[in-house]
């Protein structure tokens, strides 16, 4: 029988790792047969080494002058020539040492090929049996292209040839700002994270995944997460399988 996919999505700093790490100890103690991943995978050559040198301000490369920002951000629109007279208010969503170098478009292409990339091993295990967890997935990269002003539609293609989740679930509330990164690219601008949390609850609504509300006692959201999750495996499929699975963990980080 095929193994169950499930993605957890939701703005950096909310408590993803924990209640991801969480959903897997559940798994295991029932007897699924489950993998956790967490997307971007840094470990992925080529795609893995560029979207941490992006995310972290390593990447060396420059970028056209001649073309215009996304509105209140550093994100740049390709192809697009900056109008005679027009001032433009360039308001950086993170600190000099981690600005954005690429445009949002060029970004979200390397997370495809990033998922693009690991595809046929994700497809291999679900079609052996093993159950899939994992932190951030396709749905996290529509909410932060359509925040950062990239089109959602083109998004949407880029991305629709990707193995489809059998459950995504939004992690929505209040960031924990303990677990801020001080050098990442989208940790450091609130006004930007408020954006990006609009955008979630947008493709939420729209794609029906199960929202659960983060700012209430890790068990608790455990349990929520738990209720829906539990839904999707078969009483005949629990406990069937005595072999448990323990995960790999990639490189630690967040789009």
């Amino acid at each position: 029988m095929a193994g169950k996919f499930i993605a957890i999505y939701g703005i950096n700093n909310i408590g993803k790792s924990t209640q991801t790490s969480l959903l897997v100890q559940r798994l295991v103690s029932i007897g699924v047969r489950v993998e956790y991943f967490k997307y971007p995978l840094y470990n992925l050559d080529p795609t893995g080494k560029m979207l941490n040198e992006i995310l972290r301000g390593k990447q060396k490369r420059k970028v056209q002058s001649m073309i215009e920002f996304f509105e209140g951000t550093k994100v740049r629109r390709p192809n697009t020539k900056r109008k005679q007279g027009v001032a433009f208010r360039r308001q950086p969503i993170a600190p000099k040492e981690i600005r954005q170098r690429v445009t949002e478009e060029e970004l979200q292409m390397w997370y495809s090929l990033n998922r693009y990339q690991f595809d046929p091993q994700i497809r291999k295990k679900l079609a052996s049996g093993i159950s899939i967890v994992t932190e951030d997935y396709t749905g996290t990269g529509l909410a932060w292209g359509d925040a950062k002003g990239a089109n959602l539609d083109w998004l949407i293609e880029v991305n629709k040839f990707l193995c489809k989740p059998d459950l995504e679930i939004l992690i929505n509330g209040e960031r924990f700002l303990a677990g801020k990164e001080k050098l990442h690219l989208h940790e450091s601008s609130d006004r930007l994270i408020g954006k990006a949390r609009k955008s979630f609850l947008k493709l939420a609504k729209k794609n029906r995944w199960q929202t659960v509300n983060a700012n209430q006692p890790i068990e608790k959201v455990n349990e929520d997460i738990w209720r829906v999750t539990k839904q999707l495996f078969e009483k005949s499929e629990i406990g069937k399988i005595g072999e448990t699975f323990t995960s790999w963990r990639p490189n630690s980080g967040m789009l």
